[in-house]
């Protein structure tokens, strides 16, 4: 009896200063103590509570771009979910896994799990999880270079997506644009890709917006209009390194080196490549990694530094 007394106590003070550092977006001292309450749930057996905050955390963990950890505790969820019979939970903890994986170039991976997500939510007549799996494999066919297949996928999220739901209109828009990129389709994927940047503005989504930028600035280095393509890509580079967000200002930083070697610039195009190839390894994307060797070794072939390349 004296146990749960204390326990329930501490899951009172931790809750509160939990909560009050979510506030303050002190999210690191945050997770301090969500870890303390999880240790006390998990004792106390109370595996609502344990399932919604395994998925807070993760979240959390996600939206630091801790992948690692937050892998781990989706994966967790994924087990408590299972056990309480809680299909709809299932789907999304397998839907923020495959995600995840995308993030770090395990394309494998990302199909595994998104079809998982995406069987519990047909099964489960979960609409709105549904239309999220249909974009992300869209996303994780059109990284594969399987692009009528992404194209298949895109266009089913975006025929299911709610009237109202923007953020979801707006990724739709933009992972059809970069399917009309690489089919070929330049003014199309401009087009899809301006409409995202407009609901980005709208609701004030940050990170959006500097994706929007970058992808748009993809489109004009496409259409070899290296300037243009350089103002969109500075934009979408300031807002990353605003936001945080690594992966992000890697990608920038390499999509900029290809711009500025289009422009004969080579020490400026050595530059950006060098600070992305950094990021890439530091974060673990090996994908990113053999991109950015790749570019070095192209911009150093064409500069006649084969001993570089």
């Amino acid at each position: 009896m004296e146990g749960k007394i204390f326990n329930l106590l501490y899951i009172g003070i931790y809750i509160t200063i939990f909560k009050a550092y979510c506030l303050i977006h002190d999210h690191t001292e945050a997770l301090i103590y969500g870890r303390k309450l999880l240790d006390i749930y998990c004792q106390c057996g109370k595996k609502e509570e344990e399932r919604d905050l395994t998925i807070l955390m993760a979240n959390i963990y996600r939206q630091h771009y801790r992948y690692l950890e937050a892998m781990e505790l989706y994966e967790t969820a994924i087990d408590i979910t299972k056990e309480m019979g809680d299909r709809k939970n299932e789907a999304y903890a397998n839907n923020k896994v495959g995600t995840i994986y995308y993030h770090l170039g395990d394309y494998g991976k990302v199909k595994e799990y998104l079809e998982k997500a995406l069987a519990i939510t047909v099964q489960v007549n979960d609409k709105e999880g549904r239309a999220s799996s249909y974009g992300d494999l869209g996303a994780a066919y059109l990284s594969l270079g399987q692009f009528d297949k992404a194209k298949e996928y895109l266009e089913k999220a975006h025929a299911r997506i709610q009237i109202g739901d923007k953020g979801g209109d707006a990724s739709s828009y933009e992972n059809l644009g970069t399917v009309f990129q690489y089919l070929g389709q330049h003014d199309k994927a401009k087009e899809y890709n301006e409409q995202a940047l407009a609901i980005r503005q709208q609701t004030g989504d940050k990170n959006g917006e500097a994706n929007s930028f970058g992808n748009i600035g993809t489109v004009f280095i496409s259409l070899g209009q290296y300037d243009k393509a350089k103002e969109y890509l500075e934009k979408a580079l300031a807002i990353k390194i605003q936001i945080g967000d690594k992966a992000g200002k890697a990608s920038s930083y390499r999509s900029l080196g290809t711009v500025f070697q289009s422009l004969g610039q080579y020490d400026k195009a050595k530059e950006y490549l060098e600070k992305a190839l950094v990021i890439e390894i530091q974060t673990g994307n090996k994908n990113g990694e053999a991109s950015s060797f790749g570019r070095l070794g192209t911009m150093f072939q064409s500069l006649g530094q084969f001993h570089n390349a």
